[in-house]
């Protein structure tokens, strides 16, 4: 659930902040904010995002730090979606550009995200074959015959084993790509088989 006081229409992300002890939801229609909650579910108030990633789908708590992916990019012009990092527990906040998810089969679009802290592992949600208009699906793709779920494993390097340290004042980790093909899980539903050019 969510307040209707705090401006809020809808969730498309929802992550536990035990750092800053708070509920943080995102919202695909606008996100100028992220709309924050206390653990029992009363709603504190949003944190504004400077400047705000366009059509923001999933947000993970990390160390303080929210990171969030966007549907920020273009499938129709072969354009790739992007991770967004941003410092939680502020009113306002400058957010950080962090990645370009450019690992990904095919262009398509970056859903959830979560970390797995005992491998110091980022998962990102990828969805591939599907034409999407304004969160509608909308038939496929040329070599599609139903949309592909596939999670992305990145490995989290701390940047202060680096030479590179931009990122270590800040999130203190980086990430590296991981992509050995036992590390990308492909979930595969029913509904046919796709192109094999496309798996």
């Amino acid at each position: 659930f969510f307040s209707l006081h705090s401006g809020q229409i809808e969730v498309s992300g929802i992550a536990v902040d035990a750092v800053n002890d708070a509920v943080w939801m995102t919202e695909w229609n606008v996100g100028d904010y992220v709309y924050r909650y206390n653990l029992q579910g009363d709603y504190i108030g949003k944190l504004h995002l400077l400047p705000s990633p366009q059509w923001q789908q999933g947000v993970v708590a990390y160390n303080g730090t929210l990171m969030m992916t966007a549907d920020d990019g273009n499938a129709d012009r072969k354009e790739y979606d992007h991770l967004w990092s941003v410092k939680g527990g502020l009113e306002e906040s400058f957010v950080r550009y962090e990645m370009t998810v450019d690992q990904v089969k095919d262009y398509g679009e970056i859903e959830g995200l979560d970390v797995d802290r005992i491998h110091s592992h980022l998962l990102i949600l990828h969805n591939r074959g599907a034409i999407i208009r304004q969160g509608i699906p909308s038939g496929f793709y040329p070599g599609y015959n139903r949309e592909i779920h596939e999670v992305y494993t990145f490995k989290m390097i701390d940047a202060s084993s680096t030479t590179d340290k931009s990122n270590a004042d800040y999130l203190r980790k980086s990430f590296q790509r991981n992509m050995n093909k036992e590390e990308t899980q492909s979930l595969r539903g029913g509904g046919g088989v796709s192109d094999s050019s496309k798996t």
